[in-house]
């Protein structure tokens, strides 16, 4: 039987991203490995309900899920027996990069980067990761995202499971989506040169920003760029949602 949620407040909490090395996602809903390593959960959705927002994902069966704001305040819940978990917190009241992190006991074991949940339900909601592609969450075009750090940077997107997707970018080529539907492609360059994805040309905007964690309108879609505990940086544009 599904258990119910709690949630509760913390001030002033800090959480660190989750290291270059550390372990990768196991299968959602395992239990804790033998050596007492615990997977970080995964956020699959979030959901706008009125003034208040619902993310759902899957972790250990019978952890506890914790989402940490900017401002330090925490919103915990209970996965079930299968993994799966909802926490319900307010809607932001400015665009906020989540911290999502399992706890066993006083052990955090975070997953990796941050949850992008924008102050303006018509921006895109996402998993960032210093180093890797985002994966978006709210519905798009072809193309979901580019990624860059100024000198190298990913594209992604979606289409069917298996399919093969022709993306253009200086002679580009063709890469194949995975069971899931995305697929992804390693790039250089400074990530503001055109993309060509099936029939779809994109352009991206200058990919420069002067304040971090704030989404801003930028050319046909969004930009925002932060930086990690670390002091590493990435600016990703997001398109704006069309239908494919």
């Amino acid at each position: 039987m599904k258990r119910s949620f709690a949630i509760c407040a913390v001030v002033g909490a800090t959480l660190g991203l989750f290291a270059c090395g550390s372990p990768p996602e196991t299968p959602a809903g395992a239990e804790a490995a033998t050596d007492g390593w615990v997977a970080g959960p995964r956020v699959d959705r979030v959901v706008r309900e009125g003034n208040a927002i619902v993310v759902s994902g899957l972790g250990a069966r019978f952890g506890r899920i914790v989402l940490t704001g900017p401002d330090g305040v925490a919103y915990a819940a209970g996965a079930d027996e299968a993994g799966h978990f909802d926490i319900r917190l307010p809607a932001p009241k400015q665009d906020a990069l989540l911290a999502v992190e399992a706890q066993v006991g006083q052990i955090a074991y975070p997953a990796p980067g941050r949850l992008l949940v924008p102050l303006d339900p018509r921006g895109p909601v996402a998993l960032l990761g210093i180093g890797a592609p985002t994966r978006r969450l709210d519905p798009a075009g072809p193309l979901d995202a580019v990624d860059t750090d100024g000198r190298a940077g990913f594209l992604s997107g979606r289409a069917g499971a298996g399919a093969a997707v022709a993306v253009g970018r200086r002679g580009g080529g063709t890469v194949t989506a995975g069971e899931d539907g995305r697929w992804t492609l390693l790039v250089s360059g400074d990530g503001s040169e055109p993309v060509q994805v099936g029939d779809r040309v994109f352009t991206p905007p200058p990919m420069v920003v002067t304040t971090d964690g704030v989404l801003e309108r930028a050319g046909e879609g969004w930009r925002l760029g932060w930086t990690s505990t670390g002091g590493a940086r990435q600016v990703t544009w997001f398109p704006d949602r069309t239908t494919p």
